[in-house]
C-alpha cells in the first residue's frame, strides 16, 4: 500500500511506503525537511495548504484544480467533500463559488463527449445512459436530461431495440 501526502512548503504530493512512516528526507521540490506522517483516515488530512502560497490567483485555482482531481479520483464527490472544498478555496484566498465552478467545468468537460455523440448519432444510447448516471453519481449532480433528449431517446427504442417510447410531452404554446 502507498501513502501519498503534500509537502507543508511547496504543495509537492509525495509518496512513501508504511514503512517510511516517521522517516524524514528532503522534498524533491522545494528540498524542505519532509516527515511521512502516520496514515489517517480521517479526510481532514487532505485538506493541507502549503505553507506559502503563490501571490497570482491563477496559481491558487491550480492548486484548487489539483485537489479536485485528487478528491475525484479517490471516489463520488458527495455534499460534504463539496463543502469543503469551497471552505479549502477560501483558505486560499478564493471564492466558494470557484470550487464550485471547478467541479463544474470538469463535470462538463467529461459530459461534453457523451453529447456530442448523442447530436452527431441522433440516438441516446442505454450505454450513454449509463455513463451519464455514472457522472450524476461521480460529481454529485442533479441533471435532468431535456430539450432533445427525449426524442432522442425514442429514436433509438424505435431504431435500435423495436420498442415503442414512452409519450413524448409536448407543449404547443
Amino acid at each position: 500500500m502507498e501513502l501519498k501526502f503534500e509537502c507543508p512548503t511547496c504543495g509537492q504530493h509525495i509518496s512513501a511506503t508504511p514503512a517510511q512512516i516517521g522517516v524524514t528526507a528532503p522534498c524533491p521540490n522545494c528540498k524542505a525537511a519532509v516527515t511521512v506522517p502516520a496514515r489517517q483516515d480521517d479526510d481532514q488530512a487532505v485538506f493541507v495548504l502549503p505553507t506559502k502560497l503563490p501571490f497570482l490567483k491563477s496559481h491558487r485555482k491550480k492548486i484548487l484544480e489539483a485537489k479536485v482531481s485528487e478528491l475525484v479520483s479517490l471516489g463520488p464527490v458527495d455534499e460534504s467533500i463539496e463543502a469543503k472544498l469551497q471552505d479549502f478555496a477560501v483558505a486560499l484566498g478564493l471564492e466558494k463559488a470557484d470550487a464550485t465552478a471547478v467541479l463544474t467545468g470538469r463535470f462538463t468537460t467529461e459530459f461534453e463527449p457523451i453529447k456530442r455523440r448523442m447530436e452527431s448519432s441522433f440516438v441516446l444510447t442505454d450505454s450513454d445512459l449509463e455513463e451519464i448516471e455514472t457522472l450524476k453519481k461521480k460529481y454529485n449532480v442533479n441533471l435532468t436530461l431535456s430539450r432533445t433528449a427525449p426524442l432522442l431517446r425514442a429514436i433509438y427504442l424505435l431504431e435500435s431495440k423495436h420498442e415503442l417510447p414512452p409519450p413524448i410531452q409536448v407543449d404547443l404554446f
